[in-house]
């Protein structure tokens, strides 16, 4: 069905949805940790996904979030920042942040603190 006429078509933003996820797998998902992170609102789960791609494509639990891993999983600034706070309040991460430079983020063990264990 195409757009109705009034709709300008130019204006309207989307994500790349054929990258939006990676198609490798690079390593593990904790599927318990995602089960956690799924439970927050909003895009707490998209970014869930994103930090534990990141953390099994490095084989670390500690990694930094980089725009082109925003843009592939269709998470803009505001939510990103926004489902930082949420993950931090269940616990789930700890953020290292600093002024000017890209937050530090450490994943955690539910209801732990020590970090995720990545086998």
């Amino acid at each position: 069905m195409p757009f109705p006429s009034s709709i300008n078509i130019s204006t309207i933003k989307e994500c790349s949805y054929p990258t939006a996820f990676p198609t490798s797998s690079h390593g593990i998902f904790r599927s318990d940790w995602l089960a956690e992170a799924a439970k927050l609102s909003g895009k707490s789960l998209h970014t869930a996904l994103a930090l534990s791609w990141l953390a099994a494509k490095h084989k670390v639990p500690g990694v930094r979030m980089t725009r082109r891993t925003l843009v592939k999983f269709c998470i803009s600034r505001e939510a990103y920042y926004d489902s930082l706070i949420r993950l931090e309040e269940r616990r789930l991460i700890h953020v290292y942040r600093l002024p000017g430079r890209a937050s530090h983020i450490l994943l955690m063990e539910i209801n732990s603190e020590k970090p995720l264990a990545m086998t």
